[in-house]
């Protein structure tokens, strides 16, 4: 688990640019895999963990032109950057996972037996919302998710972004397994769902994100 968090971190801040961050994620990484070959057991398991498996660029220090560079939403700066603990939420329908995510905290329903929502309740059942001061022009939200497959055939992993009480966009974070999407959803530790609005002004706008069905993990907010 903690080799798996570590991933995540590894990647997602160098996604962000965060080269330092990125390099504490690797190096825990083989601290980990030391203490396994040689602390453990006064070294018994010695060769039996590997922390760069068949050398696959994955297993690497990220570098500025890594393979997932092309993957970033925008090569600017992040307006803004949300963590699910700072979002309102009802916590009779939905409830924080801790340890879960790229930041070690995501947030998901409380109860995978609800039924889900439809569109015409989009704006009433298990929502998260932010007030979230933003500069005027194009704005893109990128959802991150912990990469997961509907709970079954009736339901997909449908998130309904509004600003203002108004639905801009209604993305799905589900992805079928024997596509190169989901592969890399795998190899960098979360899925994304993105979708762009404008302000003709600087203004203070209420975000919600209402979480349609079971199964959608959220691990993080990014504004460009």
């Amino acid at each position: 688990m903690l080799g798996a968090e570590y991933m995540n971190e590894k990647h997602f801040y160098s996604q962000l640019g965060d080269f330092e961050k990125s390099k504490k994620g690797y190096n825990k990484i083989k601290e980990l895999t030391d203490i396994y070959n040689m602390k453990m057991s006064d070294g018994k398991w010695n060769g039996m963990m590997c922390m760069n498996l068949r050398k696959r660029p994955v297993f690497c220090m990220p570098v500025s032109n890594s393979i997932y560079k092309s993957n970033i939403v925008d090569k600017n700066e992040p307006k803004k950057i949300i963590s699910v603990e700072e979002l309102k939420f009802d916590t009779k329908k939905m409830c924080l996972l801790p340890g879960l995510g790229v930041d070690s905290v995501s947030l998901s329903w409380k109860n995978f037996t609800d039924t889900f929502s439809n569109n015409s309740n989009a704006l009433k059942d298990a929502c998260a919302s932010i007030c979230v001061n933003l500069p005027e022009g194009k704005c893109i939200i990128e959802l991150i998710c912990l990469p997961t497959h509907s709970i079954n055939e009736m339901y997909r992993l449908r998130i309904a972004i509004s600003i203002n009480n108004q639905i801009i966009d209604i993305v799905n974070v589900d992805t079928p397994s024997d596509t190169k999407e989901w592969s890399m959803n795998v190899l960098r530790c979360f899925a994304s769902a993105r979708t762009e609005f404008s302000l003709n002004e600087e203004s203070m706008i209420v975000l919600k994100l209402s979480l349609l069905e079971p199964g959608i993990v959220l691990s993080k907010i990014i504004i460009y």
